[in-house]
């Protein structure tokens, strides 16, 4: 796709070379104009000299007497003038010696006229009558048509160099014109849910640009406020829920310590108890989110070497794909340490390793990959399950989003605000051989660790 920049660009280099092309024709025409018109007053100082010979000659009508008397003068201007005469009935009486035939010029053509002798010459002719002959006198354009081809080809250049400029010239102004919208988009790009207080600069030039940086302006305001809202009450309402459910939690534990409870009553307060901590760990993860989303959680940041703290989680990773009866298999390249939470990346390997092996083939491996590079720390996840359709891979990070059954859809979510947190990123992509699914963690390395 072409940018505005590029469009506007072409666009007035369109109409730059379309206005000189133009100027430099009508050029064209004057100067051609200008130089028939001086050809025509050359043949009509001529005629006067004709005329003048004319007028000495005793017999005008006779050809004999017309060449005794026009041969010599029609000579010695051969080099600029071709002359014929003719009677009133158009009939040729005399012609000087450089006109091999007669000029293509009649009565009723235009006093000046163009014509071309048979050898291909093109001359400009003169017609005046004079007493009872018309004289016809022809001066080449050899030397116009010379000129204006000259003209033509310094013209072609200098379009050439035109259209160099009118680009230059056409990028220059683009960018000038652009460099707000640019503005715009450069403050947009660094709008986000984090920074939604930020807004864009707005001049005092009352242009459209403006008027759409005022409009930009007050959706960013409406988006914060529902954001702001949202943010609120689910921070609000995940804290309001704790005290009722600890509540329903301490009477369902109180009924199951009851003597002679029935057994049946006795399961479903014990499923009741599973529910009600299903329920609690939903609401935990949902103030986690807030906090995150917030920018209220603080992260103990510290350098650690990324082998050793995979190496302290490996025998838990171990014991848990054990109980699923898959294996795990943790390998680490690099040296050194880079600065990260030990406890939240913790959890975000154990929430990746759970879905891996939810998602693996009993005696499936589970792969934990670690590479740390001179600029980030990447760890991948990779299971060997089915994968995921390609049309729900961006939907994994959302909330309350599953791609299986099991779980509250807040996991992979959590994993992508704290890895945010860190400044990193977190993607998902299905392996192509041998199947199953691959989520990158990245983690950029901060300098002075």
């Amino acid at each position: 796709m072409i940018s505005l920049s590029a469009r506007l660009t072409m666009l007035y280099a369109a109409s730059f070379l379309v206005a000189s092309a133009g100027m430099l024709a009508i050029g064209y025409a004057q100067i051609n104009a200008k130089q028939v018109q001086g050809l025509d007053r050359l043949i009509a100082t001529e005629r006067q000299r004709i005329f003048t010979h004319l007028d000495l000659a005793r017999r005008p009508t006779d050809p004999r007497g017309l060449a005794a008397g026009l041969r010599k003068p029609t000579d010695n201007a051969a080099a600029l003038f071709r002359v014929e005469v003719r009677d009133l009935a158009d009939r040729p009486l005399f012609r000087s010696s450089n006109l091999p035939s007669s000029f293509g010029v009649g009565p009723r053509d235009p006093v000046f006229a163009n014509t071309m002798l048979p050898d291909g010459e093109r001359i400009r002719v003169g017609r005046f009558a004079h007493g009872n002959v018309v004289v016809l006198i022809g001066t080449p354009l050899t030397n116009i048509a010379a000129g204006m081809r000259a003209y033509v080809e310094a013209s072609a250049a200098l379009l050439a160099v035109m259209i160099l400029i009118g680009i230059g010239l056409g990028y220059l102004l683009s960018q000038i014109a652009l460099r707000p919208l640019r503005d715009i988009a450069a403050t947009a790009s660094r709008i986000n849910s984090n920074n939604l207080s930020e807004r864009i600069p707005v001049h005092r030039r009352s242009d459209e640009v403006d008027t759409l940086a005022r409009l930009l302006n007050a959706m960013l305001g409406r988006i914060e406020s529902s954001f702001r809202q949202i943010r609120q009450f689910t921070a609000n309402a995940s804290h309001e829920l704790k005290t009722p459910l600890s509540l329903v939690r301490l009477h369902a534990e109180a009924a199951l310590g009851e003597p002679r409870l029935p057994e049946t009553t006795e399961n479903h307060i014990v499923a009741q108890l599973e529910q009600i901590d299903q329920l609690a760990a939903m609401i935990d993860d949902l103030l986690v989110l807030a906090r995150a989303d917030s920018s209220s959680m603080s992260l103990a940041v510290e350098p650690i070497d990324p082998a050793t703290f995979l190496d302290e989680l490996g025998g838990d990773a171990a014991v848990l794909a054990e109980a699923s009866g898959c294996r795990v298999r943790i390998d680490h390249q690099g040296a050194g340490k880079i600065a990260f939470d030990p406890l939240w990346m913790r959890r975000i390997v154990f929430n990746l390793l759970t879905n891996a092996l939810r998602a693996s083939p009993p005696g499936g491996t589970v792969r934990i990959r670690s590479v740390l590079g001179p600029r980030v720390w990447q760890t991948v996840v990779e299971d060997e399950g089915s994968g995921v359709a390609l049309d729900i891979q961006h939907r994994l990070f959302d909330r309350f989003f599953t791609a299986s059954e099991g779980g509250s859809g807040l996991g992979l979510a959590i994993c992508r605000s704290i890895v945010e947190l860190h400044g990193g990123t977190i993607v998902a992509a299905n392996r192509a051989d041998p199947g199953g699914l691959s989520v990158t963690v990245t983690i950029p390395r901060g300098e002075s660790v």
